[in-house]
Order: structure tokens, then sequence, then C-alpha cells
């Protein structure tokens, strides 16, 4: 089992997200797109950041126990 496709999936379905958001943001000026990007975009960005990561120490992990079990 690899994370590696799942992981960068993930990563680039946010990257996509994120230049859409940046368009978005271009016209989106006023008081509540800078609320919605605080609490949801940039919640997004971390949580999307952070699970990469984390899909990628269990890959490397799932990896080595695949090879210490051979």
């Amino acid at each position: 089992m690899s994370l590696q496709g799942p992981s960068g999936r993930l990563a680039a379905l946010t990257a996509d997200l994120m230049r859409h958001w940046e368009q978005t943001r271009a016209t989106w000026l006023d008081a509540r797109g800078a609320a919605f990007e605080k609490q949801t975009v940039d919640v997004i960005r971390a949580c999307a950041g952070a699970a990469v990561g984390a899909m990628q120490e269990l890959d490397e992990l799932l990896r080595k126990i695949g090879r210490d079990c051979e």
C-alpha cells in the first residue's frame, strides 16, 4: 500500500483550490473576503499541508515495515 498517489492528489487539489481562491480574492476585496480567507481558506491550506506531510510520513513508515517483513 502506497500513500504517494493520494498525498500527491491532495497536494495538487489544494494547489488548484488556492489558485481559484487567488482569482476570487482579486475581486472580493471587502472585510468579508478577508474574514473568509482567514477563517476558511487559511485553515484548509494548513490542514491540507499537515495531512500531506502526515501521509508522506506514513508512506515512509509503511515502506520500512514492508522491507522489514521481507
